[in-house]
């Protein structure tokens, strides 16, 4: 006579009823089976185990604070034993954060389970900020530990933007203009959403980093110049003050230095040429 002993869905051990005299035998045998099926099973669990991870924050992505949420998931299957299910339970000791290559930090983290066996889980996760962050790129790794190694490793990069556009006057400079058309050229050192200028009160919204002011009248002007990056950082206002002037652009005498006198080059030339020729006379004079 067969009978089926159900020990999962996927798994029927046939056990076959025999005389009394070889019971023994066959117990030995069914027990060692057991015990081989158990462990092959136990083997296939941890090789099938995979900790779900997920870094929801932060993000590849910019933040224009320095103060950036770390906020973590990680969900890991927990088979426990009930009724024929083998079980397998992580325990994660340890949670930290490694910022840009630099030493771990360790973080607080909460545990739950969710769902009935065999297809429960169990939760990990952390919510904290990192705080003091510096503009620019950073990156971040972040573990999950057990007493003997790292179970999950999640990377992310992400950047930090919190100052405005820096912004530098090209034209016009501090001085007199002997025109009424000046032109307000200006340099950023990054892209920017949006520029206000404003001549003398008036306000002129554009993304032209170069514009024109026309017709202005005599006198002491001010531009003053601020912009938006496009992360909605706003820069420092800069400004500058000019003066146009209706007098005629004075003539800017030569700094060059006066040429040697040529009266003065003829006449060391004359002496010279004097002194030759003397000297011939004298010498040929003296010779006979």
């Amino acid at each position: 006579m067969t009978k089926n002993l159900l020990l999962s869905a996927n798994d029927v051990i046939f056990v076959r009823a025999v005389k009394a005299k070889t019971a023994p035998l066959r117990m030995v045998t069914m027990f060692l089976f057991l015990v081989v099926s158990g462990l092959v099973l136990t083997d296939l669990v941890s090789a099938n185990f995979s900790p779900a991870s997920s870094l929801l924050s932060p993000r590849n992505k910019t933040y224009t604070t320095d103060s950036v949420p770390l906020s973590l998931e990680s969900k890991v299957p927990a088979y426990l034993w009930e009724g024929w299910y083998y079980s397998l339970n992580l325990t994660v000791t340890e949670v930290c954060y490694s910022l840009d290559g630099n030493a771990n930090q360790s973080v607080e983290f909460t545990f739950s389970t969710k769902g009935e066996a065999p297809n429960r889980e169990a939760i990990y996760k952390v919510d904290t900020t990192i705080e003091g962050l510096s503009d620019g790129l950073h990156n971040i790794t972040v573990y999950l530990k057990d007493e003997d190694y790292v179970v999950s490793a999640p990377f992310e990069k992400f950047t930090v933007d919190t100052t405005g556009p820096d912004i530098e006057f090209l034209s016009p400079e501090n001085e007199t203009y002997y025109t009424r058309d000046i032109p307000v050229n200006i340099t950023t050192n990054e892209n920017v959403a949006w520029i206000i200028y404003n001549i003398d009160g008036y306000k002129n919204l554009t993304t032209a980093k170069s514009i024109m002011m026309n017709n202005l009248s005599e006198g002491i002007h001010k531009v003053t110049v601020h912009g938006e990056d496009l992360f909605g950082n706003k820069g420092t206002p800069e400004t500058v003050t000019f003066t146009i002037s209706n007098e005629p652009k004075p003539e800017h005498v030569s700094e060059q230095p006066e040429p040697f006198p040529a009266t003065l080059i003829a006449s060391v030339g004359a002496v010279t040429a004097v002194t030759a020729v003397c000297f011939v006379v004298y010498y040929k004079k003296y010779k006979k």
